[in-house]
């Protein structure tokens, strides 16, 4: 997903820019990418296991999203009324420059931790740009590391379509469908699919296609690899996980 860095001299927007208006309806994001069901867990077909939970980070409404049983391997995001934010990515399959040990990102803006991942609201075919910075830090003890990934870069994401019943190869299908494709920049060529009902079901990349096999009554929580560490970067170690009584998409 991360791997393309601007050259330093490129004049970095520090907002979203839509692109191309798509058509039709509008359709929230946070639906379809926050369960309608927080206690389900997606199993895709290569045995990934995919748990959303809800989260307060930086003050603001957000969730995680778990990806295998241990909860180690996670992302977190945030989001306003206008726009989603992307922030730890514990998954990544990157190290440290100077030691070699397992390295995370975040992605930041302005210097703030919650980098610019989407509109919240987009309709078929809408194109928007959004850039970021993306910072490496150290698995073992939250503090930052050097990575050739690391600088100002973003990526150009797309509404790639909505489907009111979509099979996947398993023979599985889901109902309220929408995908966001990744068409510049970071991570181009990525594809994600989420249903209304179950969240993420579905990611496609170069040389692979992933997707839902089935659905499990199962809570993996995250297990943060930065709890009683430095706080670097502090995002859900300060957050923690937190369930609002409250309706946080009210």
């Amino acid at each position: 997903m991360i791997g393309k860095s601007l050259p330093a001299f490129v004049f970095v927007v520090t907002f979203s820019l839509i692109l191309c208006t798509g058509t039709g309806q509008a359709y929230d994001l946070i639906d379809y990418i926050v369960p309608d069901d927080l206690n389900i867990t997606v199993v895709f077909d290569n045995g990934e296991h995919i748990h959303t939970d809800l989260a307060t980070i930086h003050g603001r409404a957000g969730f995680t999203i778990t990806k295998n049983i241990s909860g180690a391997n996670f992302e977190e995001f945030n989001y306003d009324g206008s726009n989603i934010y992307h922030l730890r990515d514990t998954s990544w399959d990157k190290t440290c420059d100077d030691t070699g040990e397992s390295a995370f990102f975040s992605l930041f803006d302005s210097g703030t931790e919650g980098g610019w991942w989407s509109p919240r609201f987009m309709s078929t075919g809408q194109e928007a740009w959004c850039p970021f910075e993306v910072r490496a830090f150290r698995k073992s003890s939250c503090t930052d590391c050097d990575n050739p990934f690391e600088g100002y870069t973003g990526h150009t994401i797309r509404l790639g379509g909505h489907w009111d019943s979509y099979t996947f190869p398993s023979g599985h299908t889901e109902y309220d469908v929408i995908r966001t494709d990744m068409v510049g920049g970071s991570g181009s060529g990525e594809k994600f699919w989420y249903s209304k009902a179950h969240g993420w079901i579905g990611w496609e990349g170069p040389g692979h296609f992933n997707h839902i096999d089935h659905i499990e009554y199962a809570h993996y929580p995250i297990q943060d690899p930065c709890a009683g560490g430095p706080e670097c970067p502090y995002s859900s170690l300060q957050a923690r996980l937190q369930r609002d009584a409250s309706d946080p998409w009210g």
